[in-house]
């Protein structure tokens, strides 16, 4: 059965119904899962290459350290998951009662 919803883009989680929740939640698991291996898909090609062409210095560390660096931040925003209904009307007292 197909869904209109788009759950790539940033829906309330009070929207969603819980079906469409588990959905979107196991869609952001594959993508995450995807994204490690395509990475370490990578850094094994790097050290292949290093590998076959001398293992002198070890050059695919810098990759290796920029990849860890990229996916520590998007592990942040994935752990944070989508904004729900109540920080947004936290965040809308909050701003009232600044006036």
């Amino acid at each position: 059965m197909p869904h209109s919803r788009d759950f790539e883009t940033e829906d309330f989680e009070g929207d969603l119904t819980p079906h469409d929740q588990a959905r979107k939640n196991l869609l952001r698991q594959r993508h995450w899962q995807n994204r490690l291996m395509a990475m370490a898909v990578v850094i094994v090609l790097l050290v292949v290459v290093w590998a076959v062409t001398g293992a002198g210095y070890f050059w695919p560390g810098w990759v290796i350290g920029a990849f860890a660096v990229v996916m520590i931040l998007r592990f942040t925003r994935y752990q944070s998951g989508p904004i729900s209904q109540k920080e947004v009307e936290d965040e809308t007292h909050r701003i009232q009662s600044r006036r």
